[in-house]
């Protein structure tokens, strides 16, 4: 990376953060030793009311509550290594010059519902940390989020051709619901036209 790419502001927004990384998978090991120290204290001060069985079903629940929680931990924290890995690959594409006049278009360009930016040939979702060349969209799809059948919220999931999975929640989300079948036709006609 070269001195004049860093000081781009628009690189410094989408350079993935390592730190971001580490925080995320320290989380995961703590929260998986607290229920298994908690467990096993749980189960140390039961022991003397409890039967042998009684102690041994209690174990292996606990050793299923330990194992469920680190396969999410895990599984979440290889997600974020995927999309760490994907936006630096991506990144790598890009020169200083290339990056200065992305964000001119940027600074120029309407903020679709407070999260997408719909650019001539790339889709800039600053919230997620992603720049994506419309010909690099896998999939495009709208995830709406009930509770006691009203909506209450809205998240865009988009796919890269890589097949990493990029979640975003949308701010104006009513206003996208109802606007949703022009967006979408907006973003089909990028992903055309860029093609060509």
């Amino acid at each position: 990376m070269n001195e004049v790419m860093s000081q781009s502001r628009l690189y410094r927004k989408l350079v993935p953060s390592k730190a971001k990384l580490v925080t995320s998978a320290a989380i995961s090991i703590l929260m998986a030793l607290i229920v298994g120290v908690g467990g096993g204290l749980s189960v140390m001060l039961v022991k003397e009311q409890q039967s042998a069985w009684d102690m041994l079903v209690l174990c292996g629940f606990l050793v299923i509550f330990l194992g469920i929680l680190l396969f999410i931990g895990i599984r979440g924290f290889k997600r974020q290594v995927k999309q760490y890995r994907g936006n630096l690959a991506r990144l790598e594409q890009f020169d200083a010059q290339d990056m200065l006049a992305l964000e001119s278009e940027i600074e120029g360009s309407e903020f679709k519902y407070k999260t997408f930016y719909l650019l001539d040939r790339y889709m800039y979702v600053p919230k997620a940390k992603l720049l994506i060349k419309y010909t690099d969209i896998r999939e495009f799809k709208t995830i709406v989020h009930s509770t006691k059948g009203v909506n209450d919220s809205m998240k865009a999931e988009i796919t890269d051709n890589f097949g990493i999975k990029y979640t975003v929640n949308i701010k104006r989300w009513k206003d996208f619901y109802i606007y949703r079948p022009l967006f979408l036709k907006d973003l089909d006609e990028k992903i055309q036209n860029c093609g060509k």
